[in-house]
């Protein structure tokens, strides 16, 4: 109880950091993500065959994932 009496402000300046750092990592990722799906389409007739598949699976996941956390960010 002390404890949360002394930290308190403390406490909730770095809840508020943290959200702010989920916010501006979010934003990084989302970006990342949708110019590496861009950058992949965009150059798909000069990547290997070999490299091709798992590029297009490593895209097609992380533009997925970015989709769900921009909803998630809008819900929370």
């Amino acid at each position: 109880m002390d404890r949360d009496r002394f930290c308190g402000p403390y406490l909730q300046l770095i809840r508020n950091g943290a959200i702010y750092m989920f916010n501006s990592s979010l934003l990084i990722f989302v970006i990342c993500a949708f110019a590496m799906g861009v950058v992949l389409i965009m150059s798909k007739d000069r990547i290997d065959p070999r490299f091709r598949r798992g590029l297009a699976i490593t895209s097609i996941v992380m533009i997925t994932l970015a989709f769900g956390l921009i909803i998630y960010s809008f819900l929370a």
